[in-house]
């Protein structure tokens, strides 16, 4: 895609769908807040939608847009104004709307993401000052040259501070809008947000009522009148730019509504007094409510790429503890296809049979079936355990998943001549969690304490790994080993990145481990043991709802373990 359409992301149809009735509507609305007094709309919706398509779309389509946004200006003001005034009007929009397009698409680029101070200055300089300053100076003009102001500068104030409040308040939740229009499923709000969607709209319509309704009329500053602010922190911080774009919309809205009839705070004798209060309170507002969507913005952006730079940190994990492994796959996968060849050349010797033994081939080509699942189901084990992916909440066996660990390090518990105990009673309920990233804590848990009797006399190394829920509310593993035990120095840092005991290690398996572990909502401890040795605990919560809960871990059962 070239760099001047790397906005473009709507089609063209989709597109036109939308933006004509809003277009028209808002050339409605904008007439309906245009003041004589002033010679200006106090905001003028057409610019914010014009110029938010055209950054949204690509730039080859932007011709459609301009010439449906001019005829929806003419039909809303034609006759009621000159058609060269209409005509004048209409170029000033244009000018203004593809100046804004054209520079925060630059500014901005591709994310068109308020997600930075550095991007929200920028934007409000492009579309707040630079933008509304070309559309006033061809507005101005027109505005003289019919005979509307006897001088220049009263109409080029009237036309750019209506429309730079328009690119403050409602320009960032027209992009939203289009943004997301071409996939309705995004639009669609999760069940618990769009509640709380409800509940801000609900809060919102209150607080607009008691400041500008009921709000006190004996001064501009009036306390009433600061009573949304809340109300919009809570999008901002919430819902980002565009909803907090959108609810500032709604309290501007609200305001002209109340001045318009002469009611709360900004009923001023004067009329021009009265907008301009409006106007420095909209300004204000919208400021700061940007301001805190930014840095909300920013914050849950850099949360995302920390939880992005885990799950890749895992998954790097993961892969270099199967290829440790990989000897043990092939060997693992060597038995069963090694079976499946000899029945195969079996069953040839007995077709030439005269005349054939077709029972004893029946039972040639079921084993060789047994075997192709056998190898198939570790195949799966493995592509399970190499996939990388978003986290998958679902209901785990203890068993299945320690059956299921012991099976991958079985070549390696072999090769080192460890004995094995297994203790999981069939009563340990299942627990919800991710499988794959479950199965990456025990099996890295199990190697370690593998490697952990590397220095011990074969005869005394036994590995112990045990499930239950005995610890309230959880399932508590355990793998136990008689090994070398932990340096009393790194007992406290052993969870750290970086902090190995093995001479080669890393040291970002247990730190990852623990990562895992407490995403579930868990606990992973270590505990050494006098006689040699140590057990790690790991619990996972039985319900979904204690994910967040803080775990107590209980010692008097882990030293029964």
């Amino acid at each position: 895609m070239p760099a001047d359409d790397r906005a473009g992301r709507i089609p063209l149809a989709i597109g036109l769908l939308l933006f004509v009735p809003m277009a028209l509507l808002g050339n409605v609305i904008g007439s309906s807040l245009r003041y004589p007094d002033i010679g200006a709309a106090v905001l003028f919706p057409p610019y914010a939608v014009l110029a938010a398509v055209l950054i949204v779309s690509q730039r080859r389509d932007w011709i459609w847009y301009l010439i449906a946004g001019a005829f929806s200006h003419f039909v809303t003001h034609w006759p009621q104004w000159s058609l060269s005034w209409v005509m004048f009007a209409e170029v000033a929009n244009i000018a203004r709307a593809i100046t804004a397009a054209v520079l925060v698409r630059w500014c901005l680029g591709r994310s068109l993401r308020l997600d930075s101070m550095r991007a929200l200055w920028l934007f409000l300089v492009s579309a707040g000052l630079v933008a509304p300053a070309a559309g006033a100076t061809i507005g101005a003009a027109s505005v003289v040259w019919h005979g509307g102001s006897a001088t220049y500068w009263r109409p080029w104030l009237g036309w750019f501070v209506s429309n730079g409040l328009t690119g403050l308040a409602m320009l960032p939740a027209a992009i939203a809008a289009f943004e997301h229009v071409a996939s309705w499923r995004r639009i669609l709000l999760p069940p618990a947000r769009a509640i709380e969607a409800t509940l801000l709209a609900l809060a919102l319509t209150a607080t607009c009522a008691v400041a500008f309704v009921e709000g006190g009329r004996q001064s501009l500053l009036a306390l009433p009148v600061y009573a949304p602010l809340p109300v919009l922190i809570w999008a901002a911080l919430r819902f980002g730019s565009g909803g907090a774009s959108l609810a500032l919309t709604a309290v501007t809205f609200s305001a002209i509504w109340s001045a318009d009839r002469g009611a709360g705070p900004f009923a001023a004798s004067r009329l021009d007094e009265s907008i301009l209060a409006l106007q420095i309170f909209v300004v204000f507002a919208a400021t700061l409510v940007l301001c805190l969507s930014t840095i909300a913005t920013s914050r849950r952006l850099a949360q995302a790429e920390v939880d992005e730079h885990r799950r890749e940190l895992s998954h790097l994990a993961r892969v270099s503890v199967l290829g440790q492994l990989s000897g043990a796959f092939a060997h693992e996968l060597n038995q069963p296809l090694a079976a499946i060849l000899a029945n195969a050349e079996a069953g040839r010797r007995l077709l030439r049979r005269h005349p054939p033994d077709l029972d004893e081939v029946d039972a040639i080509l079921r084993d060789i079936a047994s075997n192709g699942q056998r190898a198939g189901a570790v195949i799966q084990r493995l592509r399970a355990l190499f996939k990388r992916g978003d986290r998958r909440t679902q209901p785990i066996s203890a068993r299945d998943v320690v059956d299921d660990v012991l099976t991958l390090a079985q070549s390696e518990i072999i090769s080192r001549h460890i004995g094995t105990t297994v203790d999981v009673p069939p009563q340990v309920p299942v627990f919800p969690g991710d499988k794959v990233q479950v199965q990456q804590v025990l099996l890295n848990l199990v190697l370690n304490a593998c490697e952990a009797m590397s220095s011990v006399p074969p005869a005394d190394r036994q590995l112990v790994v045990t499930a239950d829920d005995s610890t309230a509310g959880h399932v508590h593993f355990a793998v136990r080993d008689f090994g070398t035990g932990i340096s009393p120095h790194l007992t406290d840092r052993l969870f750290e990145p970086f902090v190995t005991t093995k001479p080669d290690g890393l040291g970002l398996g247990l730190s990852i481990s623990k990562t895992i572990v407490v995403a579930h909502g868990g606990q992973l401890h270590a505990e050494s043991h006098p006689a040699g040795g140590t057990t790690m605990h790991c619990l996972f919560p039985l319900t979904t709802s204690r994910l967040d809960a803080p775990v107590e871990f209980d010692r008097a059962t882990a030293a029964r373990t």
